[in-house]
């Protein structure tokens, strides 16, 4: 059974996704080309941690810097690996309408539950240019689709009039919002409360017990990657009425999120985060090689070094 609580051929948008959903990593071999087996191992390891979905080719995914033919791959590989365990989400980040149209019918010739679009990114558009992007790729598809804030790369806000427009018309499911604030992500969650089967998703790693306690329905935590069964347990335990377990497992979280500053000196912040995130599951066994996306910063033995200090310092390794 899914955990969102539908049988495998259900419509994803007649339930309401919930929980722990990773915006996956994208395991590439040392030559840049897709890494197969450890990519169905991480599919595994996610699943075998009790998280609710899986979110291809998102931000933590390097979605805008693989090939049609990478994106393809992971959409395809993912998909075949999850074998209907858990709902498959596929990015469709793109910097104009037609793009995300041609990413969206990919993912949905791949098999995936529902595609995830931000704004376009490049040029800064009004909110009517938005609302009209969103309701093109919905009435391209024939998946859901989910709304993605992100302001901070897009460079354009999902504001909340636009997200009750699209979201009482049918014409988004889910949001996954990206914002420092907090307080403005709840307030979406109570402007969108009588939408029936809506969701609202925080994309912040370290508030997950806080933005369950506001109402909103779940996290897509980049370190989900590396813990996903610490996050579910803080799921769980916050849905228990347990509060000390969840705060117990939150600032673990909180905790591990060192392991996106360990990078080389010279790399971007972006690229210390995925270089983190890709160099602990090389020491978790997960995936074979830490190699990120050209043009970011490898990460170096010594930074490798310095994220397995983190995980011993959790207990996570010996």
């Amino acid at each position: 059974m899914w955990p969102i609580g539908r049988s495998a051929g259900q419509p994803m948008n007649k339930t309401k996704l919930h929980g722990i959903i990773p915006p996956m990593v994208t395991p590439l071999q040392p030559d840049g080309t897709v890494d197969v087996a450890s990519l169905r191992r991480l599919v595994d390891f996610l699943i075998d941690g009790g998280v609710h979905g899986i979110f291809a080719l998102g931000t933590s995914g390097e979605a805008p810097q693989l090939s049609d033919g990478q994106r393809d791959v992971v959409l395809r590989t993912t998909v075949e690996q999850a074998a209907g365990r858990v709902p498959v989400l596929g990015g469709i980040i793109a910097a104009n309408t037609a793009q995300a149209i041609a990413f969206g019918q990919q993912a949905q010739d791949a098999g995936v539950d529902g595609v995830v679009a931000t704004a376009p990114y490049y040029f800064v558009h009004n909110p009517p240019e938005l609302v009209a992007h969103f309701r093109a790729i919905h009435a391209a598809l024939n998946v859901p689709l989910v709304a993605y804030n992100l302001p901070e790369l897009v460079k354009a806000t999902l504001d909340t009039h636009m997200l009750v427009t699209l979201a009482e018309e049918g014409t988004i499911i889910a949001l996954k919002d990206t914002i420092p604030d907090v307080a403005d992500t709840r307030a979406k969650a109570l402007a969108l409360r009588h939408v029936e089967s809506f969701s609202i998703f925080t994309g912040l790693h370290w508030v997950t017990d806080l933005a369950l306690l506001m109402g909103i329905d779940g996290a897509v935590p980049g370190l989900g990657n590396i813990a996903p069964s610490e996050y579910r347990k803080t799921v769980d335990a916050v849905r228990a009425g347990d509060l000390d377990t969840a705060r117990h497992h939150q600032e673990r979280m909180i905790r591990l999120g060192a392991v996106m500053q360990q990078g080389p000196a010279h790399a971007s912040r972006i690229a210390s985060a995925f270089g983190g995130f890709k160099s602990a599951l090389v020491w978790l066994g997960v995936i074979e090689h830490w190699t990120t996306a050209a043009p970011m910063t490898p990460f170096d033995d010594a930074a490798h070094q310095r994220v397995g200090d983190v995980l011993r310092g959790l207990g996570m390794i010996e």
